[in-house]
C-alpha cells in the first residue's frame, strides 16, 4: 500500500510526494524540511509524517502555530486515508494508493437511470451470472440486487451481488476491475470474503460469501425489544465492526455505507462481520444520490455522517464518518432510533440544526455508563470529537469490554 501527500505549493502548484515506510517526511518553509513551502506561518521544521506497519502518523515538531487535524491541535495522532490536516496557513492531505486507483465517476449517470426491473428480468432470463446459478432474488433494496447462489465446482452456497449500472466505457471496466481485485486480496475474519467479480454492460456483479443467519436488522426483528437489542449485544458489534475498519484503515480504504443490513452474523463464530464493501466501492461510478456533483451519498442516509450529508467534501472519505456510521447502528439498537431518525434528505437537513438522539441511562436496565460513552462519542455530530483513528477506536472497544467483564468469545 502506497501513501502520497498532496498540497499546493504557493509557488509551484499542486504537489503530491509519496511517503516511504520507515522514512520521515518533514513539513516546513525550511532548508531542513522536505517540502520548502514559503509560508511565514509555518515553522521551518513544522510537522513530520512517518509510515509505520502501513499507517501514517502525524507528529507535530515543537511548531510556534500548532499542527491541526478536524480543527484540533494535535501532538502525535494516527491518520487515515483522507484526512486532511492544517499546518501554518496551508492545507495538507493524505491519499492511498487505493483512492488513486479508485472507479471514477461516469458522466451522464445520474440522467440515465438504470431500470431495475428489466434487468431482474433479465437476469432470471439468462438463469445465471457467469458460472454462478440465479436460485433466488433474496433482496432488492437500496442500490443492488442480492440472488442466492451456489458454486457449481465446490457446492459452497454463495451471495451473488448485482449493482445496476449505466453505460460504462473500457476504462471505467477496466478501474472497476482493478479495485475488486485490490479487494479481493485482503483476507480478515471481520469482512465478507470476495470470491469473484466482473462488469457487464450494464452492470457489475460480484459473488460472496453466504450468510444465512442475517444481519443486525434481521435481528432486531426476531429478537428486539421496541426496536432495540441487549446492551451487550451492542458491545459484541462494536468489537467486531472496529476490528474491521481497523483492517479497511491499513489498507486505506474507507467504506462509506455502514448500515445494519451491511453487518451480518457469521454463527459459525458467533460474530459480527462487515459486508457489501465492495459494493460501496463500485457505487463511486454512480450519482444516483449526490448533494453535489463531487459528493456520493449511500442509498440510506439515516447511518450517514452529518458532515456528508452538508456536502463537506473534505470529509466526504475520512474514516471517522464510518466511525459516525457505525455509532448511529450502535445508538439504533440501544435506543430504536439513529441520532437524527430515518427518512430522506429534505427529511434529515433540518434536524441537524438541533441535538441528536443520544444514548441514555435509562433506555436500557443496567446498561453500562462505559458502553453509553462509548456510543455517544463514535455518534458525534462533530468528526473532531470521535476516535481520529480505527485502531485507537478499537482499542477503546477493548477496554470497555475488559472493565465490563465481557469478552468477544
Amino acid at each position: 500500500m502506497s501513501w502520497y501527500l498532496e498540497y499546493k505549493h504557493p509557488e509551484a502548484g499542486p504537489q503530491r510526494i509519496e511517503l516511504v515506510e520507515g522514512h520521515s517526511l518533514r513539513i516546513g518553509r525550511g532548508s531542513d524540511s522536505d517540502t520548502r513551502i514559503p509560508d511565514t506561518s509555518l515553522s521551518r521544521v513544522h510537522c513530520e509524517l512517518t509510515i509505520e506497519d502501513a499507517v501514517p502518523t502525524l507528529t507535530d515538531l515543537a511548531s510556534s502555530t500548532g499542527t491541526f487535524v478536524a480543527g484540533k491541535r494535535i501532538q502525535r495522532q494516527k491518520m487515515s486515508s483522507g484526512q486532511e490536516f492544517q499546518a501554518g496557513n496551508s492545507l495538507f492531505r493524505l491519499v492511498s494508493e487505493s483512492q488513486l486507483d479508485a472507479p471514477t465517476q461516469m458522466p451522464g449517470m445520474a440522467a440515465a437511470k438504470p431500470d431495475v426491473t428489466k434487468l431482474i428480468e433479465e437476469l432470471e432470463a439468462k438463469g445465471a451470472v457467469e458460472r454462478y446459478p440465479l436460485l433466488e432474488l433474496v433482496n432488492q433494496g437500496g442500490r443492488n440486487l442480492v440472488f442466492r447462489s451456489q458454486d457449481p465446482e465446490s457446492g459452497q452456497a454463495v451471495a451473488v451481488k448485482v449493482l445496476p449500472t449505466a453505460a460504462a466505457s473500457e476504462e471505467d471496466e477496466a478501474r472497476f476491475l482493478r479495485a475488486m481485485k485490490m479487494l479481493q486480496a485482503i483476507r480478515a475474519s471481520s469482512l465478507v470474503s470476495l470470491y469473484r467479480a466482473g462488469r457487464r454492460k450494464n452492470y457489475c456483479w460480484v459473488a460472496m460469501e453466504w450468510f444465512s443467519s442475517g444481519s443486525i436488522e434481521d435481528r432486531t426483528l426476531s429478537h428486539g425489544i421496541a426496536g432495540r437489542l441487549d446492551w451487550k449485544d451492542a458491545w459484541r458489534v462494536a468489537y467486531c465492526i472496529a476490528q474491521s475498519l481497523e483492517v479497511l484503515e491499513r489498507h486505506g480504504i474507507v467504506h462509506r455505507n455502514i448500515r445494519p443490513t451491511n453487518i451480518l452474523y457469521r454463527s459459525a463464530e458467533d460474530s459480527w462481520v462487515l459486508s457489501d464493501l465492495v459494493v460501496a466501492k463500485a457505487e463511486d461510478v454512480q450519482q444516483n444520490a449526490m448533494v453535489t456533483q463531487h459528493v456520493y451519498l449511500p442509498s440510506k442516509l439515516a447511518y450517514t455522517a452529518p458532515e456528508r450529508l452538508l456536502g463537506n467534501e473534505s470529509d466526504t472519505h475520512s474514516l471517522v464518518s464510518d466511525i459516525y456510521s457505525l455509532g448511529a447502528v450502535l445508538t439504533e439498537m440501544l435506543s430504536g432510533d439513529p441520532p437524527y431518525g430515518h427518512g430522506e434528505l429534505k427529511d434529515i437537513l433540518p434536524r441537524l440544526r438541533r441535538e441528536p438522539q443520544v444514548v441514555t441511562a435509562k433506555m436500557q436496565l443496567g446498561m453500562n455508563e462505559l458502553i453509553i460513552d462509548l456510543v455517544n462519542r463514535m455518534a458525534n455530530p462533530d468528526p473532531a470529537s470521535r476516535f481520529s483513528t480505527a485502531r485507537d477506536l478499537w482499542e477503546e472497544v477493548k477496554r470497555v469490554g475488559r472493565l465490563t467483564g465481557m469478552t468477544p468469545a
